[in-house]
């Protein structure tokens, strides 16, 4: 991680990204803005987590751990997302270690703010407060949403829907990236290119370079759309 604490640089950041609004001017002596490169841990499950982030740009991945210490894909965090608001909203003071391994994507920058700062000074600003807030209930929103979908529809009827959802209106080829959908749709990656296979050898789909092609509609388009 690469350190800026240079006022002006920090308040361009905060300006170009609309989150001015949620700091006052002291707050510049105690944040900075931190840049990752492609493949940096943001922060490491069963550590204490020592910074609030903001994400400004690039984009990470949520790594949860196994009892056997292997990584799977949760979710992805993208531009304005943060990472901490778990543990902030958790009660940080009994938190004694981050529940997942966050991981950069894409090389990207986000705002730093020390965890300690956040307990004893940011706690009392409502507009900062109403901006975590309302990041955490859009992940819980899109959680949700998901779960149901996956309690009334089987894997392979949600990616027929995800599919015709995304239909195109040139040449019925749509962007589609096994691991996003998966994670999108709430299913495992190699479950994603099973249900994808056997699209392909029932006809209904082609691989094309970066998506997919569409060859046929068929019932299961319409009965299962999302």
């Amino acid at each position: 991680m690469k350190k800026n604490d240079s006022k002006k640089y920090i308040l361009h950041n905060l300006k170009k990204h609309d989150l001015e609004h949620i700091f006052d001017p002291c707050d510049l002596d105690h944040i900075f803005i931190a840049e990752f490169e492609r493949g940096e841990y943001v922060t490491r499950a069963g550590v204490q987590p020592s910074y609030l982030y903001i994400f400004l740009t690039g984009c990470a991945q949520v790594l949860p751990l196994s009892k056997d210490g292997k990584q799977a894909l949760l979710d992805y965090l993208n531009a304005g997302e943060v990472c901490g608001d778990l543990e902030l909203l958790l009660n940080l003071a009994e938190i004694k270690k981050s529940y997942y391994d966050v991981k950069m994507f894409k090389a990207g920058k986000a705002v730093a703010i020390p965890s300690r700062y956040v307990q004893q000074v940011l706690t009392g600003r409502a507009q900062f407060l109403l901006y975590i807030c309302t990041k955490t209930m859009e992940k819980l929103d899109v959680s949700s949403r998901g779960l149901s979908k996956s309690l009334v529809y089987d894997a392979k009827s949600r990616t027929l829907g995800y599919i015709d959802e995304h239909r195109s209106t040139d040449g019925d080829v749509i962007a589609f990236k096994p691991t996003e959908v998966a994670l999108k749709l709430g299913i495992s990656y190699r479950h994603m290119c099973r249900i994808l296979d056997e699209l392909v050898s029932e006809g209904v789909v082609e691989k094309v370079p970066g998506g997919l092609k569409i060859l046929k509609q068929t019932d299961a388009f319409i009965n299962f759309k999302l």
